[in-house]
């Protein structure tokens, strides 16, 4: 029998168990038999395994089929780099977020994505985020001619920057805010993909008259503190050529992840020191708000305000796009911390209320009316801006095919079997595959058959009628997804099966990020 869900909670349990009647041994055997009974009992050491999938959710059209006043139309060829999938269209409430990132009047909307983990919500703030810096992008010149740029370097008497060779303007277009480094972490492998790959650097050339669009991590972990120095210079040096050793070890395949930044060459739209970020502000900051309020005292760091501030002042057209992930954590003196340190950035950066973008974000804000007129009500008070002026976006379900659809016992039987066999090979999962839906399949490969016949499996869709944002103890979805068939050990085996094969299909034309059948 293959690993389940039941099968490891039973075997944890024993484990433990096992430790405390070796570590704490009873010398009398009655007591110690009652002590083994009660220990083995449900609620005592362990709790029954519960089940919660990710739900699917409604869909709109793709990116590129979407028309909006105040949308630049290359949006959607440089989201296919990295940040979207062309195969796949967009989430209703992706477009709703977009819709509503701008007035009819081209002023820029507030925003308060309400949707679950797995909805993809960074999508949503990302798009405006990227739509807005195309649109003033239309009005870079290009940067000066016949100068080759290179890496930021220190010349002996100065620090020059990576950026010395550009002519159009320097300045933050957005910042993102992260409670937890961990966040910003994560984030950053999301903008590798969709600016600094191969293919996205050369989209930009050839499309932003020779620009780049440049983001940076500016947190305690980028290099360097202080002022650049003989010294510090030459720590620098050693950190670079150390990351780049690193980045050349990886495979083709994992450099394309984005865990790891890319320092090779002088077009990098990446920027990895604070030098270089002080000298000519990233298009987009990702910091979190114990550094932000640093930056905001700090001498050294005032030249990028400066010229944010400027910036701003040049035109109204100028927009200014400020995110706060995981708003719901900014509670309590915490929350009052950072509404102050928001109202402070704006008197820093002298941002006009037609100027600004609020956009905060969050999978824990409640699901009723009262709650999130709450949030509506919290979130306001966190960016200093009128609650009214927010558009709350919600993720949609979609609808779950064959919920009422009466199991087939064929079904079943092939579920157990391939749960109790000892072993998996491509005759086994070819057995399953053809049990289970014995109709022609596109695919030629064994995965992408198993992903094609899962698709639109009436029992998957029933299991995912059950526990969508739903937690379950196994032992009730067994028992309501083959009702009175077998015995509850069969059951278990059947849910355990279908389980694991949902989690792991993939489609042919397999991506990293692709979504198996279930989201579990």
């Amino acid at each position: 029998m293959r690993y389940s869900v039941h099968g490891v909670y039973e075997q944890l349990r024993e484990t433990v168990c096992s430790y405390l009647d070796t570590a704490y041994k009873i010398a009398h055997p009655k007591v110690f038999q009652e002590r083994q009974f009660l220990l083995r009992q449900e609620g005592v050491i362990s709790q029954l395994p519960f089940v919660e999938t990710t739900p699917r959710f409604k869909t709109t059209i793709k990116l590129a089929d979407l028309e909006l006043p105040f949308l630049p139309s290359k949006l959607a060829e440089l989201s296919v780099l990295g940040l979207l999938d062309k195969r796949f269209p967009l989430y209703t409430h992706q477009e709703k977020a977009l819709r509503a990132s701008w007035h009819s009047d081209g002023t820029p909307g507030n925003l308060l994505v309400a949707t679950g983990t797995g909805s993809g919500k960074t999508e949503t703030f990302y798009l405006p985020v990227l739509a807005e810096i195309l649109r003033d992008a239309t009005r870079w010149v290009a940067p000066k001619p016949n100068v080759n740029p290179k890496p930021g370097y220190w010349n002996g008497l100065k620090w020059v920057d990576n950026r010395s060779h550009e002519q159009r303007p320097k300045a933050l277009r957005a910042i993102i805010l992260y409670p937890m480094n961990a966040l910003v972490n994560d984030q950053l492998r999301r903008l590798r993909r969709t600016l600094a790959s191969p293919e996205a650097i050369q989209w930009q050339l050839n499309n932003l008259n020779g620009n780049l669009i440049y983001f940076g991590r500016y947190t305690g972990q980028t290099k360097l503190a202080g002022i650049p120095t003989d010294k510090t210079s030459t720590k620098w040096k050693t950190y670079i050529s150390e990351t780049l050793t690193k980045w050349q070890n990886f495979d083709e395949e994992s450099k394309k992840l984005g865990d790891w930044p890319n320092p090779e060459g002088p077009n990098t739209p990446e920027m990895l020191c604070r030098w270089d970020m002080q000298a000519a502000p990233p298009d987009i900051l990702i910091t979190n708000y114990s550094m932000l309020e640093y930056m905001l005292v700090r001498p050294i760091e005032a030249s990028i305000f400066e010229a944010t501030k400027q910036w701003l002042n040049e035109s109204k057209e100028h927009i200014f796009t400020l995110v706060l992930d995981e708003a719901h954590t900014y509670s309590g003196a915490r929350g009052t911390e950072v509404a102050y340190l928001i109202r402070r950035l704006y008197e820093r950066l002298g941002v006009r209320p037609e100027q600004i973008r609020c956009i905060g974000t969050s999978a824990s804000l409640g699901e009723d009316q009262i709650s999130l007129g709450k949030a509506l009500h919290f979130v306001g008070e966190l960016f200093g801006q009128k609650k009214e002026t927010f558009t709350l976006i919600r993720a949609e379900n979609a609808e779950y095919k064959g919920s009422e659809i009466t199991p087939k016992q064929s079904d079943f039987d092939a579920l157990v079997s391939f749960q109790n066999n000892s072993s998996l090979n491509d005759k086994i999962l070819e057995e399953l595959i053809e049990a289970l839906s014995p109709s022609p399949k596109s695919s030629t490969t064994l995965n992408g058959k198993l992903y094609e016949t899962l698709k639109e499996h009436s029992q998957v869709s029933k299991l995912e009628f059950l526990t969508a944002r739903n937690a379950m103890p196994l032992q009730e979805v067994a028992d309501k997804l083959w009702p009175e068939m077998g015995t509850n050990q069969e059951r278990l085996d059947a849910t355990a099966a279908l389980l694991a094969i949902g989690a792991n299909a993939r489609p042919e034309n397999l991506k990293t990020d692709d979504v198996p059948p279930l989201g579990v």
